[in-house]
């Protein structure tokens, strides 16, 4: 990781948007006086990346009264150019942040953002290969804490160096390992309770089978006695059989018996009805004379009623042409009262009208004649000449509508009287009158009697029923004897089917007889033995389903082996697996493959650490680090301590002097750097020192530059932070930082 550009805002004392280009810079020195913020640029840097600085917390890197502030930090990696976004904002209680990862293409800025804050942290962190700790206690030493390595306690201090060489990616493994050690584990041990389960059942075999050839032998017993009942239960059903057969006899038998019965009463019924036929027939011969007598009368009353039903005939026509001049003269007596009520309404009209005209008349005279004569036209007053002239004329009107009047009521008088005394004459034209008096005498010369004829019908339906006796008297002697030789015919067939009853009775009798003996030596013994058959099936099958049962479990025995041997073959590779994957988890634990790095690189650092606290003591001091130590029980313990020796000897790191002490952490600082810088994927290519040349002497802070200097083509970027004027122009670019009014600002000075 290569720093090119940092631009903040309202960060620390940064109030106003500060921009810092690295990309002409190899190496370079932050000056200015303490608290203009020096060190705030760094902290800037480790925020961008890791949401991580100095302070506690990130609200209080926001510029004091201010609400929110940002960071870009743009960074190489790889010949890659990556920025970073990191922005807060202070809100109630708890701020809110933002986070953006972005990459150059050709087109420009690309977003890398995951959804959440977190994901995109986790993102920088695989792309860098390395989180905050790592970072500070290799390649940045921070302010008041270039001690961070070497204060640690050993293991702490193993940590750092394993994740400096990258080696968590083998904790990961050992955790793989682990958690499939621990499966296999568990598959072993269920194989285990599975074995012991199935080699418990597997001890039941010897009981079950003996269990089953008792059932066997049970079942055997069984069969026979079914197979014995079976032939008495097939010998019992042929007699059954023969049993039911003679029941379908005596059933036809029965059925003919009552076929006999049925006509027997047939034919009783039949002589019955032959000897009410004699009887009726003879009751008529009986009656001979009174029936010629009444029909003889019936046939006079018949001529009678034939007579007057011609004069009838006769007569309808004549009536209906009477009819017709009835109606003519209602007709016309109708039409000549409604005239006469017309005319006597429209002459009290006009007598009505005339009065009132009369009197409009008189109205008028009376205005004309009065003391002052009015005009009745004008209005206006008349002269007396005038006056007597107008009276004159209106006189002589009213003289005419009277005489009017009086003839129109002369003539309403003379229309009522007609009105209420119509004149004969108006009844009937001439000629019809005259048609109609010879109608009256031809219907008088028919001599049609309504009553005479109504007698006569009287008559003949009184005497119908002598018709129908007349028609049966002819044919009562003929009924008479063919009734007589049907009765005898019948007595014939009464005697045969009495003979018939008396034969199929007795042989009735002895099927019933047969019947009883066969259901005492059949029926019964059959529903006992089918019964008993019941019995046995029942016991068959419960046989049965033992013998299914105990092969069934047999079965599953066996079935149980076949598991036993795969669950033991399971077992097996369980074990093997399980004890595989724990040499794995040693193996790729802290003491496995991860202290075998860590002591093949031990070395490599000792030499780098030694060559620059050598430059830098005048080859005075030297660092041994140690990864094993004897335990009190003779055991070895995997370790990582720091021994410092000097021409005095070996001593504590607590005994040297602050300088001593700085320039111990330097040293062993920058081998961590270089060997950071050279790991395999994480190309931190930077080193950033934020103090320590207030710690040493002239001498001390020569040969420090010295040493930085030496290591500088090891690094694409070098920070070195100091307040010291002396060192200003020590490096070859210097980053001045100076406080104003509005904030932090920066400038870049070379040479």
């Amino acid at each position: 990781m290569i720093p090119q550009k940092l631009t903040l805002s309202n960060f620390m004392c940064y109030r106003q948007p500060t921009e810092l280009d690295f990309s002409d810079i190899h190496l370079a020195c932050l000056t200015g006086d303490n608290g203009h913020g020096k060190s705030a640029l760094l902290d800037a840097m480790t925020w961008a990346l890791w949401g991580k600085a100095r302070a506690r917390s990130s609200d209080e890197l926001v510029s004091t009264g201010e609400r929110d502030m940002s960071v870009w930090f743009a960074f190489s990696l790889d010949d890659v150019q990556y920025r970073v976004l990191r922005s807060r904002e202070l809100s109630g209680k708890s701020g809110k942040g933002s986070l953006e990862l972005q990459t150059m293409w050709e087109s420009g800025w690309a977003p890398l953002t995951s959804p959440t804050m977190r994901q995109t942290q986790d993102q920088i962190n695989a792309l860098l290969r390395m989180d905050y700790d790592t970072f500070i206690n290799s390649a940045f030493l921070v302010q008041g804490r270039a001690d961070e390595f070497t204060v640690k306690q050993p293991a702490e201090r193993k940590q750092v160096l394993s994740d400096i060489l990258g080696l968590s990616f083998y904790d990961r493994y050992a955790e793989a390992a682990r958690l499939r050690a621990r499966e296999h584990k568990r598959e072993q041990e269920g194989a285990e309770a599975r074995i012991e389960v199935l080699q418990e059942e597997l001890t039941k075999r010897t009981t079950w089978e003996e269990e089953l050839e008792a059932a066997q032998a049970e079942a055997a017993s069984v069969a026979a006695s079914i197979k014995a009942k079976q032939t008495e239960i097939e010998r019992l059903e042929a007699a059954e059989k023969k049993l039911v057969e003679q029941r379908s006899v005596l059933d036809a038998v029965t059925r003919t018996i009552r076929d006999l019965q049925e006509q027997e009463r047939t034919l009783a019924e039949q002589t019955s009805e032959h000897r009410s036929r004699a009887e009726g027939a003879q009751a008529i011969l009986d009656r001979k004379d009174e029936i010629t007598e009444g029909y003889g009368a019936l046939v006079a009353a018949r001529h009678e009623v034939a007579v007057q039903t011609g004069k009838l005939a006769e007569l309808r026509p004549l009536a209906a042409e009477r009819s017709r001049l009835d109606a003519a003269i209602v007709a016309r007596r109708h039409v000549y009262e409604l005239k006469s009520q017309a005319e006597v309404t429209e002459l009290r009209q006009r007598v009505s009208r005339l009065d009132e005209l009369i009197a409009e008349q008189q109205a008028r005279i009376d205005r004309i004649g009065g003391i002052e004569g009015v005009c009745p036209v004008c209005e206006q007053g008349l002269d007396p000449q005038k006056q007597a002239e107008l009276v004159a004329g209106a006189t002589d009107k009213q003289a005419g509508l009277t005489t009017a009047r009086a003839a129109a009521r002369a003539e309403l008088e003379t229309l009522q009287r007609q009105h209420l005394e119509p004149p004969c004459d108006a009844d009937l034209a001439p000629d019809e009158s005259a048609a109609l008096a010879v109608l009256v005498e031809q219907i008088a010369a028919i001599g049609y009697d309504v009553a005479d004829a109504q007698q006569a019908r009287d008559r003949g339906n009184k005497l119908l029923a002598f018709e129908e006796e007349w028609i049966s008297l002819g044919k009562a002697e003929a009924t008479l004897a063919e009734v007589n030789r049907a009765i005898e015919q019948a007595k014939k067939q009464q005697s045969e089917l009495a003979r018939r009853l008396q034969g199929e009775a007795v042989r009735r009798l002895g099927l019933d007889a047969e019947i009883k003996q066969g259901q005492e030596d059949t029926v019964f013994p059959l529903a006992a033995a089918k019964s008993r058959m019941i019995e046995l099936r029942g016991n068959e099958r419960a046989v049965l389903d033992t013998l299914g049962a105990l092969q069934e479990r047999l079965n599953r025995l066996n079935e149980q082996q076949v598991k036993l041997d795969k669950e033991k073959a399971k077992l097996t590779e369980a074990a093997e697996q399980h004890t595989l994957y724990t040499d794995l988890q040693q193996a790729f634990g802290p003491n496995g493959v991860q202290a075998l790095i860590i002591d093949a690189a031990i070395p490599e650092l000792e030499v780098e650490a030694n060559a620059l606290l050598g430059r830098m003591t005048e080859g005075r001091m030297s660092v041994q680090l140690e990864t094993q130590r004897d335990t009190k029980s003779g055991t070895i313990r995997e370790t990582l301590d720091i021994l410092i020796a000097d021409e005095h000897g070996a001593r504590n790191y607590e005994l040297f002097s602050g300088g001593e002490a700085f320039r111990i952490n330097f040293a062993i600082r920058i081998a961590l750097s270089k060997l950071l810088a050279r790991r395999a994927g994480a190309q931190l290519r930077t080193l950033i020192i934020d103090e320590g040349f207030g710690t040493q002497d002239a001498m001390g802070r020569t040969n420090l530059v010295a040493a930085i200097n030496s290591v500088a083509e090891g690094f694409a970027r070098i920070l070195v932070v100091t307040h010291i004027e002396e060192l200003k122009d020590a490096f070859p670019v210097r980053i001045d930082v100076c406080k104003t009014p509005r904030g932090s600002q920066v400038t870049i000075n070379e040479g």
